[in-house]
């Protein structure tokens, strides 16, 4: 399976965590903001589902679960989900997680 397939799997994973995370919550909110490190995926996302035969049936479950959603590009440097990939040790895993770029990428 190439690298665009296995980030358009994570999107998948993430948009039916995140919609069935948001129904489960019984709160109303405003907005969802929803990131993918690959303008790959992103660009399949933001295509209509007949114009990509291939994966038309992955995108039409995305546009249904995230339709309220809103997708966004994050840098794979600034990725918090990328962090346990890197190869760190875990006073390295710590000092990303506390004091680096988790807290940066969501308090900037």
């Amino acid at each position: 399976m190439t690298i665009p397939r296995l980030e358009l799997c994570a999107a998948e994973l993430l948009s039916k965590l995140i919609s069935k995370a948001v129904s489960s919550l019984n709160l109303k909110i405003d907005k969802t903001y929803l990131y993918s490190d690959s303008t790959i995926v992103l660009a399949w996302i933001n295509t209509s589902p007949h114009l990509l035969k291939i994966f038309s049936n992955r995108i039409s479950r995305n546009h249904e679960l995230t339709k309220d959603f809103s997708w966004h590009h994050v840098k794979t440097s600034e990725n918090p989900a990328d962090i346990i990939s890197r190869g760190m040790t875990p006073q390295q895993l710590m000092e990303t997680l506390c004091g680096g770029m988790v807290h940066n990428f969501f308090f900037k």
